[in-house]
């Protein structure tokens, strides 16, 4: 088994989202991330993380979420 560290498999950068106005928002689409990994095992496919991305940010704006920096 290698030894790989955190930071070899993924940006140095990621957790700042999680520090900032938006932070739930990115830790609900990282856990949503994880859970489809763990489904997928042979990789997520792009239209179906990019729908269900969509889908968690519609629900999000009908529960009049504060998503500012995402409303697009």
């Amino acid at each position: 088994m290698t030894n790989m560290k955190l930071f070899d498999i993924i940006p140095d950068r990621l957790f700042t989202l999680l520090v900032g106005s938006n932070k739930q928002i990115y830790a609900e689409a990282l856990l949503l991330l994880y859970d489809q990994a763990q489904i997928e095992r042979l990789g997520i496919r792009f239209n179906v993380i990019r729908d269900l991305l969509q889908e968690m940010l519609d629900t999000l704006r009908e529960l009049n979420e504060d998503i500012a920096v995402l409303n697009t």
